[in-house]
């Protein structure tokens, strides 16, 4: 009976680690949340506040310091692209809630937190389907030599 167990366990490995990864990412999320000061900083920290300028810039800054972000900010603009999606929905949550729409409100950040969660987990899967995938074809090859 233990063997058959400890075969399905075995057998399951990947997504029994996967599930792991997923209740420790949101661990993370809970630790960061309680370690910060989510009002003033929330997500905004460091070189996501770089990365992540690129948008309020351009959506609300129409004057000479848009010019002047995308000069003196040294970061490429692929991040903030990837952030757009988050940055839409806060954008409309903003709008629901009549918070103001500055790009750094607390709709904003929670978008931008779990716009990055739900990527981490959709990379996750990826990883695990491309990995299970790859040891599939090396099995298939060791099969055949």
């Amino acid at each position: 009976m233990a063997k058959k167990i400890y075969s399905h366990i075995l057998n399951n490995a990947s997504l029994y680690f996967f599930a792991f990864l997923i209740v420790f990412t949101f661990d993370r999320h809970h630790r960061y949340e309680a370690s910060t000061n989510p009002i003033i900083y929330g997500p905004f920290e460091s070189d996501v506040a770089e990365y992540y300028s690129f948008l309020p810039d351009i959506f609300y800054n129409t004057d000479s310091t848009l010019t002047q972000n995308f000069k003196s900010n040294k970061r490429t603009i692929g991040m903030a692209i990837m952030y757009a999606p988050a940055f839409a929905s806060g954008h409309v949550i903003s709008k629901a809630k009549n918070v103001p729409l500055n790009g750094y409100s607390w709709p904003y950040q929670w978008s931008i937190r779990w716009g990055s969660i739900i990527y981490c987990i959709l990379g996750l899967l990826f990883c695990r389907k491309s990995l299970l995938l790859f040891l599939a074809i090396n099995q298939v090859i060791l099969f055949i030599t």
